[in-house]
């Protein structure tokens, strides 16, 4: 999900410094974002290169307190 956010964010944001952000001209210019060339494909290290914290505080309260105790569901998951 972080990576269709990214995706659409950035495309606007670039269209405004970079006339078309998928020519490799300038591909080292500051005006692009770190690490990602001209093509929109997903950095395999994406979902951990801008974080440096690891917080699963969130997710490890929504399983304490909201995981069916039988089940091991999570009230929106469906059981099969």
């Amino acid at each position: 999900q972080a990576w269709e956010v990214f995706k659409e964010k950035f495309y606007r944001r670039v269209a405004t410094y970079v006339a078309d952000w998928q020519d490799d001209e300038n591909v080292g210019s500051k005006d692009r974002a770190p690490g990602l060339g001209t093509k929109a494909v997903e950095p395999p290290d994406w979902p951990t290169r801008f974080c440096e914290v690891n917080d699963t505080g969130m997710r490890i309260w929504v399983l304490r307190h909201l995981r069916d105790r039988h089940t091991g569901l999570l009230p929106w998951e469906k059981q099969q």
